[in-house]
């Protein structure tokens, strides 16, 4: 996945860069003083231990999620976008770190579109929400004047987000809050998912968006298995947990269809065949539509 190729990199530019060391430390005692850890929460805590760096890295990234939809070739419409208005609403911890997601999905995807205006926009959200959760160090004003000088070179720009990203990921680590990390991760899928299926509705027949979709099937059995590492609040469980694992079941209708593929290019060199397997995706509009209409309800919710 694009996580796996870009991550080397972003260590390497994080070294040479590195960051605010007495900000950074601030950071983190400002989130110890704000942390609180109930009883269940430690219980789930021994749980995600070992498992959760595996399934962490099986869901992709706000960056990676947009990366791949830009590929499809579809155009770029800010109507389907998350209303910029929601981060100034008062928002608890956990719904913060949700819309930290689902903005810099939409950041990502104005980067990609190459919208200069949309991005600075969608960045003051991020900032914002991220100072909420106390990632101003990572995320501030620094980061959008490197944003701004970049403008004109959209490779740089992913790279300032995706090494910023890591940071945040770290930092949250540290101080006990992978909770709240896995709910931005949640957050940035929900958003992308959405846009894939707003975008598929408009591009009736790009079959590359509707394979997107469909290729989420996997994803979002590694993001329930995530969540479910954790203890959240009613509300989150309602709108988030629940609703995904209700999802989850609508994806488990598409099937995977093996089938074998003779590669004959190298036979001037051999007598031998060789052979492999394969497998495609097999789901109808129906589903694509079911998908829609669940993801929908999802962020409706969110949006309220």
């Amino acid at each position: 996945m694009f996580r796996n190729q870009l991550y080397p990199l972003i260590i390497a530019l994080i070294l040479f860069s590195g960051c605010d060391n007495s900000e950074t430390q601030k950071e983190n005692d400002n989130l110890h003083q704000n942390k609180s850890e109930t009883s269940q929460e430690k219980k789930h805590k021994n749980i995600s231990d070992e498992k959760i760096p595996a399934i962490y890295f099986g869901v992709p990234s706000p960056m990676e999620t947009t990366i791949i939809l830009k590929n499809s070739g579809a155009q770029f419409e800010e109507s389907i976008m998350f209303p910029l208005e929601n981060h100034q609403k008062e928002l608890g911890q956990s719904k913060t770190a949700i819309y930290l997601g689902i903005y810099s999905t939409d950041l990502n995807y104005c980067i990609l579109s190459s919208k200069k205006e949309e991005t600075l926009e969608e960045l003051s959200a991020v900032i914002n929400l991220a100072k909420e959760i106390h990632l101003g160090s990572v995320v501030n004003e620094s980061t959008k004047d490197r944003i701004e000088l970049n403008l004109n070179n959209k490779d740089s720009m992913q790279v300032i987000i995706a090494s910023t990203f890591w940071k945040m990921e770290t930092v949250m680590k540290e101080n006990d809050r992978s909770n709240l990390s896995s709910l931005i991760v949640a957050g940035g899928w929900i958003e992308g998912l959405y846009l894939a299926c707003e975008l598929a509705k408009i591009n009736p027949d790009n079959s590359v968006i509707q394979q997107i979709i469909a290729d989420q099937k996997y994803t979002i059995s590694n993001l329930n298995e995530l969540l479910k590492s954790y203890a959240f609040d009613a509300e989150i469980n309602e709108s988030i947990v629940v609703p995904l694992k209700y999802l989850e079941k609508i994806f488990d209708q598409i099937k995977k269809e093996e089938y074998e593929e003779t590669n004959s290019k190298n036979k001037e060199f051999s007598d031998d065949l060789i052979i492999g397997k394969y497998f495609k995706l097999k789901f109808t509009p129906e589903i694509i539509s079911s998908i829609h209409n669940s993801i929908e309800s999802i962020r409706n919710d969110l949006n309220n």
